[in-house]
């Protein structure tokens, strides 16, 4: 096999394991420019994707260009438990997300200065 073919099964192996179609990987990757035809599109050429498109897509995945293109580092494991927050969250309401959103960043500000406090200290 070569590298465009282990490139291209990787990407469909990944859809598979993560219960996401092609079509829902290419649309998060690029904010819903791509489609399924692009994915077709570069699967029936003979290189692999731009490297601008490569890192788009690693990083709708969660995994590094270098797995994505030579399999050499392993893919993160996501738990199920992450994989359920995740769930939950894109299914609230765009308000109820700037709310948590918000609860969200004012713990961090809160922990952050607790630290900064603690080293002034």
């Amino acid at each position: 096999m070569e590298i465009h073919d282990i490139f291209f099964e990787r990407v469909k192996n990944w859809c598979k394991i993560n219960k996401r179609s092609i079509e829902t990987l290419m649309g998060d990757a690029s904010n819903g420019k791509w489609t399924q035809d692009t994915y077709y599109g570069w699967r029936s050429g003979s290189g692999l994707p731009k490297g601008e498109n490569i890192l788009l897509l690693a990083r709708a995945m969660g995994v590094s260009c270098d797995w994505l293109i030579t399999g050499k580092e392993f893919a993160p494991e996501v738990s199920s438990s992450a994989m359920e927050v995740a769930r939950k969250y894109d299914a609230l309401s765009a308000g109820n997300r700037l709310r948590l959103e918000d609860f969200l960043a004012g713990l961090y500000a809160a922990d952050d200065a607790a630290k900064a406090k603690t080293r002034l200290a």
